[in-house]
């Protein structure tokens, strides 16, 4: 997802994730910033939250 997208997200009220190498590089005021090695299984362990139920709805297309 580009930058420019994740801050319009935040300015409209969306919680926005972003992951890097290096953390540090991503500089987008209100992402919420997470490490991540993408050929480290054990950083893509960490950065996965633990599967929690759908609170949601689905409906199916019609």
């Amino acid at each position: 997802m580009g930058r420019h997208l994740a801050a319009q997200l935040v300015t409209r009220g969306a919680k926005v994730y972003a992951t890097a190498r290096r953390p540090e590089s991503i500089n987008i005021y209100g992402v919420e910033v997470l490490p991540l090695d993408i050929t480290d299984p054990d950083a893509i362990a960490d950065a996965a939250p633990s599967p929690r139920p759908w609170r949601g709805t689905a409906e199916a297309p019609s």
